[in-house]
């Protein structure tokens, strides 16, 4: 029997580099006024090369990791969803990049995505562009909670 499950999210370095790339030229601006100021020139580069995963427990005391270069910097609990059901299918998105108040326009894309439902509540946990993956996690998920998987995949 699973115990455990542990989601590595995948995080876009568009993203990390939307919010990464200000933090380091903010932090190295206020580093030339004042040298006091060098080690949050760090934050932006390591914010650059971090993620989150998921660790979801057979008894409900779940978490989420926060992670730099790999390693463990913040972890704590937090509530999901009791699921009813694991599904897992392929979904559309959009984002938008900005940069303050400049939009350089929108995309659209589909990724494969594993939600749990509790009646008509939802919540995406994994969000990949390999289904078979994502089939694999779902399959984990449906074992861990001993509930049904719908698979959408088909």
């Amino acid at each position: 029997m699973i115990c455990q499950i542990d989601l590595n999210q995948e995080v876009p370095f568009a993203v990390k580099a939307q919010f990464g790339f200000p933090l380091t030229v903010l932090f190295l601006c206020l580093t030339y006024i004042n040298v006091f100021f060098l080690p949050l020139l760090l934050f932006g580069v390591l914010f650059m090369f971090s993620g989150y995963s998921y660790v979801f427990k057979a008894d409900g005391c779940h978490k989420v990791k926060y992670k730099t270069f790999g390693f463990t910097v913040i972890e704590f609990n937090r509530q999901f969803l009791k699921p009813d059901y694991v599904s897992v299918f392929n979904q559309s998105f959009k984002q938008t990049s900005v940069l303050g108040f400049l939009e350089f326009g929108t995309s659209k894309y589909k990724s494969y995505v594993v939600k749990l439902f509790q009646g008509n509540q939802n919540i995406i946990v994994y969000k990949s562009n390999n289904s078979e993956a994502v089939l694999r996690i779902g399959e984990g998920l449906s074992n861990l909670f001993e509930i049904e998987l719908y698979n959408a995949l088909k």
